[in-house]
């Protein structure tokens, strides 16, 4: 195919590869777990990004939460973060 892709197949095409690499890591952590479990690794505290996170976790579900015809909302502030969904009255907004 010599054709450009349209946006919302772009779109998909990012979703697609970002789903790919949260399975990856969720198999990882699985096996790192089994890890633990045994006595063969030990946990050690890592700083991550939380907000960039859950912009991941957001963008991964937006498509089905646009097909239910609902909206995700975050709100952080004071060290906390969580999402809203509610019922779209306009337009959709990630």
């Amino acid at each position: 195919m010599d054709t450009p892709l349209l946006d919302d197949q772009k779109e998909m095409s990012a979703t697609i590869v970002e789903s790919g690499k949260i399975l990856l890591a969720v198999l990882n952590n699985t096996l790192d777990i089994s890890k633990i479990e045994s006595g063969q690794i030990e946990v050690e505290n890592a700083p991550f990004d939380l907000i960039a996170l859950f912009d991941s976790i957001g963008k991964l579900f937006a498509p089905k939460v646009r097909e239910k015809g609902l909206s995700i909302t975050d709100k952080a502030g004071g060290g906390k973060f969580a999402f809203k969904c509610c019922k779209l009255h306009s337009k959709w907004q990630y």
